[in-house]
């Protein structure tokens, strides 16, 4: 189970240059999401009538589908459209080169005629009554075939519906997790615990999906989290300062205890759904196309969130009439921004460097509430908490992003390593096969084993079959011994075994062997080291062929 995870969760080997764009899609697509709030909290404060939370959620989903429908299905409708006519042009040009090479002379087409005119008929009538069962086998083969693809057809639509729909049930629960718990509890401890996603997608794609990590992940993730809990606490500290400025008094919790925890578990449901949110999306890339994803989490959203709409918060929808453009301007943002293009960027840069990488700059939301609630809101933190934090995840986000540069540079060197290491040999053997050894490659160093060395006359005698012109070489390459050698040797035996195996004598035919010995005398011989260099020192060479050693 755990292998065709691992398996289906495979990432693409990237260059670094596209690794670090798709890592800076990632942070662009993490900053625009954390834009959500922002626009969410402008028209729910500036709009002439209250707005309520997830009645605003299904008009933007409701833009959302008109924006994915104009910006990415009728686009990528008209590009395969034209993909198809290419191909079929390409067809009718090779069919028309096909028929023009197979049409016949008029010479053979004359020939053919007459010889057909010369039949009788009765072939021909016998060769369509033997082929009457093979077209009827055939037809029945066709249609079983046919039968199968239309089964196999119908099992990837249900498996990529139930998946489309799984992911969107994932984000969309996120999302109103997300809402519903703010009305249990504070904002700021919503997301605060939404912070937690990073770490459950890097625990997952570590012991789920046994994929290797980004470096320093666990230290960026723990860091951004330490500072997003500084801009947490910094929001909840600049709200109790300003309840006891405005009441004299310490403000008592208006929340039950059970509320309190019923608002965490729904918070904690949301960070959980999140997770799983990337991590399908990681699993799903050979399976289901972007497209696929994208209107399953439309559908999703216009089937679970508008019951709940309708439910929760009425039927009175007066609030929209009452918008003015700058409302709607913040609505299409979310709509088209994010819910389209944002989503978009999500899965792309989740299915190319892994929902660990995407997830793990998820801080960045909090830096884009702080910087969107200055620009647009005018609402400036005081509390210097707040802005520490700030300084904390952008330094991390900073430093993060740096080692994932220097982390790529030195995984593709090790790839580059790894590759020549790897096209060393074959080259070696090519060459190998292609040139006879070196002298120096056979000679016997001291530090080598008998077994060693046994191995190497064995290689001697074969190369002394293939070549006679080594035959004059093979005593001076077996006895031309380093000096430090024979004294490292000296201790562990007073003799040498040199011998030659029988299988490489007689392919050696009537030659002679390592040793100067005729082929006919296969005995093992046993010479000293003062044999040895006595004959070094004489320089026996080798007797003519036909004559005993």
């Amino acid at each position: 189970m755990r292998n065709d995870l691992a398996a289906a969760a495979a990432l693409p080997q990237l260059p670094r240059w596209q690794y670090l764009v798709y890592f800076a899609g990632a942070l662009a697509v993490q900053f625009t999401w954390g834009l959500t709030a922002v626009a969410t909290r402008y028209v729910q404060t500036q709009a002439p009538l209250p707005v309520p939370t997830l009645q605003l959620w299904v008009v933007a989903s409701a833009i959302a589908w008109v924006g994915l429908l104009l910006l990415y299905s009728i686009p990528s409708a008209l590009q395969q459209q034209r993909l198809k006519q290419k191909a079929a042009r390409q067809q009718a040009a090779a069919a028309a080169s096909a028929a023009a090479a197979s049409e016949e002379k008029p010479e053979q087409q004359h020939i053919r005629v007459l010889v057909s005119s010369r039949d009788d008929g009765t072939a021909a009538a016998a060769a369509e009554q033997a082929l009457q069962p093979c077209g009827e086998q055939q037809q029945q083969q066709q249609q079983q075939q046919q039968q199968r693809q239309l089964l196999q057809r119908f099992k990837a639509a249900a498996k990529a519906a139930a998946l489309s729909i799984m992911i969107g049930t994932l984000l969309n629960m996120s999302a109103v997790g997300s809402a519903g718990a703010a009305k249990l509890v504070n904002a700021y401890v919503v997301q605060l615990l939404l912070l937690l996603t990073p770490l459950v997608c890097a625990l997952c794609n570590t012991l789920l999906l046994r994929q290797p990590s980004p470096p320093k992940l666990l230290l960026a993730v723990l860091l951004s989290l330490a500072g997003g809990g500084m801009v947490v606490g910094g929001y909840w500290l600049q709200e109790q300062q300003q309840q006891q400025q405005q009441t004299g008094a310490k403000a008592a919790a208006s929340k039950q205890v059970k509320h309190l925890v019923l608002g965490v578990v729904i918070a904690l449901l949301a960070t959980l759904g999140q997770a799983l949110y990337f991590v399908m999306v990681q699993l799903t890339r050979r399976c289901l196309t972007a497209q696929q994803v994208l209107w399953g989490n439309r559908n999703v959203a216009f089937v679970v969130v508008l019951p709940l709409a309708l439910a929760a918060e009425g039927t009175s929808w007066a609030w929209v009439a009452a918008l003015r453009p700058q409302h709607w301007a913040a609505l299409a943002f979310i709509g088209i921004c994010v819910q389209t293009l944002a989503a978009m960027g999500m899965q792309w840069t989740t299915r190319a460097i892994g929902a660990a990488a995407v997830s793990s700059v998820s801080s960045l939301r909090l830096v884009a509430a702080v910087v969107g609630s200055v620009v647009l809101l005018h609402e400036t933190p005081t509390h210097p908490l707040v802005w520490s934090g700030f300084v904390v995840v952008v330094l991390t986000m900073g430093a993060y992003t740096a080692f994932q540069y220097k982390g790529q540079q030195t995984n593709q060197a090790g790839e580059t390593a790894k590759t020549s290491q790897q096209a060393k040999p074959s080259g070696s053997s090519s060459s190998s096969n292609d040139q006879m050894p070196a002298a120096g490659d056979l000679v016997c160093h001291g530090s080598c084993s008998l077994q060693e060395e046994d191995r190497r006359s064995a290689l001697v005698a074969s190369v002394v079959a293939s070549d006679a012109l080594w035959q004059l070489f093979v005593p001076l390459v077996l006895l031309d011994r380093p000096r430090s050698a024979s004294k490292r040797e000296s201790g562990r035996s007073k003799s040498l075994p040199v011998f030659v195996h029988q299988q490489a004598a007689q392919r050696a035919g009537s030659g002679w062997d390592v040793d100067g010995q005729h082929s006919g005398q296969q005995q093992r011989r046993h010479v000293s080291k003062s044999e040895v260099g006595k004959v070094q020192r004489q320089g026996i060479g080798l007797n003519s062929p036909g004559s005993e050693g």
